[in-house]
């Protein structure tokens, strides 16, 4: 009966009351959930901006003294812990070179916990993409496209990328869904009101209510982004939507 009760009061936007803070968990999240989507959105976009063209750098000069050194910090990117590099972050920037102060709101307080975030995921990405460019690179339409006379920059652009781009598109709703759940760590460690952040003070003052909230929002945020990403990769591949079909 208690569950039902809550699953009522849940369909009315009614997720309980916070004894920590003193107020309607859904206000804190109110507040909490537009931060988190902020440090996402930025984490990603920084992370796709730099990741793509070091991908495709990569790949244009495969086993050449560049290619070796993006595989390399793209290894390192991946290999790093992000707590260690955000203390290492903040001592450079906000302790020693004073530029950035932490546990501040706005654009400011975005910069220095995104960049972190970023490192992760640029070195994921550039090695995916990178693997996936080279792949279709030997398919047989390549060989074909060349043979009609279309330039390098063409293929890649006109048909190798658009083949390589599914695969990426799922990795990147695994790892947005993710960022959305909240990153925990990382708001705590920076001060960033968002859900992560909440969620470390649940659990230090063993507040459940916000805690169930908390579980709640991050499984049902990664369904949703996955379901979008599964639905993107099915429109982006017209072999995909024939075999559904057929």
């Amino acid at each position: 009966m208690q569950y039902f009760v809550w699953l009522r009061d849940l369909l009315s936007g009614d997720l309980g009351y916070s004894l920590l803070f003193s107020m309607p968990v859904a206000t804190l999240l109110k507040d909490a959930i537009p931060n988190t989507i902020l440090l996402a959105v930025s984490a990603m976009g920084l992370s796709i901006l730099i990741s793509v063209p070091l991908a495709v750098l990569a790949f244009r000069f495969y086993a050449r003294p560049l290619d070796l050194v993006i595989r390399f910090g793209s290894f390192f990117g991946i290999t790093i812990p992000t707590i260690w590099l955000s203390l290492i972050f903040i001592y450079i920037f906000s302790v020693k070179l004073s530029l950035i102060p932490i546990h501040t709101t706005g654009l400011t307080g975005l910069i220095l916990p995104s960049l972190v975030l970023s490192f992760y995921y640029m070195g994921l990405y550039v090695r995916r993409l990178r693997g996936a460019l080279l792949e279709e690179h030997q398919k047989d339409y390549v060989t074909g496209a060349r043979a009609l006379g279309l330039s390098d920059s063409r293929i890649l652009w006109r048909y190798i990328m658009p083949n390589a781009l599914p695969n990426i598109i799922t990795m990147f709703g695994l790892s947005f869904g993710s960022l959305l759940g909240g990153t925990v760590v990382i708001e705590a460690i920076f001060g960033w009101r968002g859900m992560g952040f909440l969620m470390v003070e649940a659990i230090k003052n063993n507040d459940f209510t916000l805690m169930q909230a908390y579980v709640l929002w991050g499984a049902g945020i990664f369904i949703l982004v996955n379901l979008a990403a599964d639905i993107l990769c099915l429109w982006l591949n017209p072999k995909v939507r024939e075999q559904e079909v057929g």
